[in-house]
């Protein structure tokens, strides 16, 4: 119930089947906390249970009540965070925008992956340019996603997949993805640029950007990924 989580003063897990009131216990211990003086972050998966967090906020509590409530998504939280940690750095924010891993990776290692290909073995033995580049280009798409994703902070141990084909195919990568994923998280770290939300959260949890409340309610914490939860 409500009471026996609110009665903690450690981090609490609270696990039970669909359908068993995980929910309507955490929108009331957030009441409780409110009412302590608490201020409240209300996390969510998705849009739809942000949505239905703060409909049931709003249809218990008056307005008056709420001042130190908030329901969000993971991602928006992280980009508010950032945005604070940003502007407080002097970072212009008019050029804020979100784009594709494939468009960033299209716009910062696109001439980094044709001279990787120019001196690769793997564009010998009847292997296409062309092949190469769509195997070369998924592979590092597939590093920085697994790292934007986990809770790692070196992103060397996103590579092993990448690395792994390469030995298969009996070709060294030559440290290749190591120094490419590198370089886009740089480009990342160094911008305004937002690239797909979960840099947003990775870029928070690397550089130790404080969530300003006093309490955090975390709703169906199993479907976040390593980078959330961390």
């Amino acid at each position: 119930t409500a009471g026996d989580v609110g009665a903690a003063h450690e981090p609490v897990l609270v696990t039970a089947g669909a359908g068993c009131g995980k929910t309507t216990a955490c929108v009331a211990l957030a009441g409780r906390l409110l009412e302590r003086g608490h201020t409240v972050r209300y996390l969510c998966f998705n849009n739809s249970a942000q949505r239905d967090a703060q409909d049931r906020m709003v249809a218990r509590y008056p307005a008056s009540a709420l001042s130190k409530f908030e329901a969000r998504t993971t991602h928006s939280l992280a980009q508010a965070v950032l945005r604070v940690a940003l502007r407080e750095r002097g970072v212009a924010l008019n050029r804020w925008r979100i784009i594709t891993e494939e468009q960033w990776l299209d716009e910062v290692l696109r001439e980094d992956i044709e001279e990787y290909l120019h001196f690769s073995p793997l564009c010998t033995s009847g292997r296409t340019p062309d092949r190469m580049r769509g195997a070369v280009r998924k592979w590092l798409l597939a590093t920085f996603k697994r790292f934007l994703e986990g809770d790692a902070e070196r992103i060397e141990s996103a590579c092993r997949a990448a690395r792994e084909w390469h030995c298969k195919h009996g070709v060294p990568d030559l440290g290749f993805y190591v120094q490419a994923a590198r370089k886009l998280w740089r480009a990342v770290r160094s911008s305004a640029t937002t690239v797909t939300h979960d840099s947003s959260i990775k870029r928070c949890l690397a550089d130790r950007l404080p969530v300003r409340c006093t309490a955090l309610i975390v709703d169906e914490a199993q479907d976040l990924n390593g980078a959330q939860i961390g």
